[in-house]
């Protein structure tokens, strides 16, 4: 990894505080077995929307995106979770974290500045940045432990502490938002020079060499809107006779209106046969209805008539019996 540093006027060294000297000690040990292509800007100003500067900690423009640094450091040593509120500083177990600051505003708020001013720098000079990362490296005390609770940080912007390990995750996270290169060689020398980092960026061959690529893949060549000229119209030009007449276009005819379709004739009934065609029609016939069933008071004496024939029967011969007996007695 490629890192450059800001030296400031009449300053010792780097002119860096301990901080952010542990931290761009990592970023110059990713080489050899450990490479990560990447170029890091550290202690530089980037123009801002107001035609004023903006110090930013580090720029680091690695193949697959584009991150902003805020690197702080604790004076104190204090060991806890720390968590990032919505609003106020950031605390370890309730108590205000101990960060070095030389600003009002608060780490976070510093970052977001320092974020937006430099994806507006790009904006401006017509180059789409993609998604811009923001990372808050805090560089604790040594012998303390300190774990992060960052669930209130906003989108793009990661509390991370200052360990190699951690900063190499970050790295990855950021490669595995695309499937594919995004800043070339070229691409990341522009973006200098839209910063006004020109006279701190690498060659061309100091890039390549790192690794970045030459060129990009055609699905993620950035194309600007009004860095595109306008297509001229071409005119045909008609050649002399060696070229063939065009054929004249076919004149486009009104098509005549269809004519209304008439509906189809309904098919005729036939009439109906009878045995006199010139008589009337028979009137029709009604069905004829079932017979209705006998009273119940016939049906009951239709059962009980032969009961009384027998009943008259044996009464008579009861009666001639008795009138024969009756004679039998008498006449002896």
């Amino acid at each position: 990894m490629l890192v450059r540093v800001q030296r400031g006027p009449g300053v010792s060294g780097e002119g860096l505080s301990g901080a952010e000297t542990q931290v761009v000690k990592q970023w110059r040990s990713w080489t050899g077995q450990y490479q990560l292509t990447g170029l890091a800007l550290v202690n530089v100003n980037v123009p801002d929307d107001r035609g004023r500067a903006r110090q930013v900690d580090a720029v680091l423009f690695f193949p697959h995106g584009l991150a902003v640094v805020e690197i702080k450091g604790f004076t104190e040593p204090q060991s806890g979770t720390l968590r990032v509120p919505l609003n106020g500083p950031l605390t370890v177990d309730g108590e205000p974290a101990a960060l070095h600051t030389l600003s009002t505003r608060s780490p976070l708020e510093q970052l977001r500045g320092a974020l937006f001013a430099t994806k507006n720098a790009l904006q401006a000079a017509e180059i789409d940045p993609g998604f811009v990362a923001g990372w808050l490296v805090l560089v604790p005390q040594p012998k303390t432990t300190i774990t992060i609770d960052d669930a209130n940080t906003s989108l793009g912007i990661e509390v991370v502490l200052g360990r190699n390990k951690s900063l190499r995750h970050m790295v990855h996270q950021l490669r595995r938002r695309t499937s594919s290169p995004m800043w070339s060689a070229d691409r990341v020398l522009q973006a200098c020079d839209a910063l006004e980092l020109g006279a701190l960026a690498p060659t061309r061959e100091e890039l390549l060499a790192d690794g970045f690529p030459d060129t990009l893949p055609a699905a993620n060549r950035p194309t600007s809107v009004a860095a595109v000229p306008a297509e001229p119209k071409q005119t045909r030009t008609v050649k002399p006779a060696s070229s063939p007449v065009p054929r004249p276009r076919p004149r486009k005819t009104t098509p005549a209106p269809r004519p209304t379709p008439r509906p189809a004739p309904k098919p005729a009934v036939p009439a109906p046969q009878y045995r006199t065609p010139a008589g009337p029609r028979p009137p029709a016939q009604r069905p004829s209805r079932p017979a209705r069933p006998a009273a119940p008071m016939l049906a009951s004496a239709r059962r009980v008539w032969p009961t009384l024939v027998v009943l008259a029967v044996i009464a008579i011969l009861a009666t001639v019996a008795c009138v024969v007996i009756y004679q039998a007695f008498h006449s002896h």
